[in-house]
């Protein structure tokens, strides 16, 4: 999917861009976005279309907390 100049209104993972931050002296667009918990993030445009940032930060705090207890068991475990 090509995307347009403008991102606004489109949906990367649990953010929504809200309009255009900047763009610095090398080229290099920045959005504003409001993540689903609430915060606002500056993110880099490439990140986004690459889907390298999906959230403020917030994603993976939900991924650490769901983590089920048999990996985090097994992990624990040593061989003798």
């Amino acid at each position: 999917m090509k995307y347009p100049k403008n991102l606004d209104g489109f949906r990367f993972g649990f953010l929504t861009v809200t309009n255009l931050e900047s763009i610095d002296r090398h080229g290099h667009i920045r959005y504003e976005c409001l993540c689903d918990c609430g915060r606002k993030a500056n993110i880099d445009r490439g990140s986004l279309l690459k889907g390298a940032t999906r959230s403020c930060g917030c994603l993976r705090a939900i991924k650490k907390t769901a983590r089920p207890c048999y990996l985090t068991a097994a992990r624990s475990a040593t061989r003798t």
